[in-house]
């Protein structure tokens, strides 16, 4: 895709998402052209991703994290992760809340406190258990562990639970100051 394409394309998104929410295009008709920019790791999309966080639409805010954060490289201390954590704590929509939780598993550092947080406190299991993935992710739990801990999570076998993270963490020998 060339420069052209993607300006093109960046344009046609900024239409559709200014279109009132009652009469937007379904975003599963547009998702692949905000996949296809952010893959290409486009620029100028980051500030129409950004503004996209705040939208009134559960399925456009959560388009838009997925899209900064497993494609666009930023700083674990900089504005963009800043916006990704206050989604966790504060959206209202827990599948949004979701995948902020689990973005910060590659994007944020140890130990994250608003991640500790979401596995302790939020409602959701949705969002305890991508808190909980992330959370071993930044301990630095080998990759196999992280894979069997989320099947046995999504087979129900498991629990996301603070005490659960720091069993594991003791099983594997990580020795990390953890907050309590």
């Amino acid at each position: 895709m060339n420069e052209r394409q993607m300006q093109v394309m960046l344009e046609e998104l900024k239409s559709a998402a200014r279109v009132p929410a009652e009469e937007r295009i379904p975003l599963i008709e547009i998702w692949g052209k905000m996949h296809d920019l952010a893959e290409a790791k486009y620029d100028p999309a980051i500030s129409f991703f950004l503004n996209l966080l705040d939208d009134t639409e559960w399925d456009w805010r959560q388009e838009s994290v997925t899209s900064l954060g497993f494609h666009y490289d930023f700083s674990p201390d900089g504005e963009i992760a800043d916006k990704i954590r206050q989604m966790v704590l504060t959206d209202p929509a827990p599948i949004v809340r979701n995948a902020a939780a689990s973005v910060l598993g590659g994007r944020s550092k140890w130990p994250d406190q608003v991640l500790i947080a979401a596995l302790k406190f939020d409602p959701e299991e949705l969002v305890r258990k991508a808190a909980f993935a992330s959370l071993l992710e930044l301990a630095g739990v080998p990759y196999k562990t992280v894979n069997k801990m989320n099947k046995l999570l999504g087979e129900g076998k498991q629990q996301a639970t603070w005490e659960e993270f720091k069993r594991i963490l003791s099983a594997e020998g990580i020795k990390l100051e953890i907050p309590d």
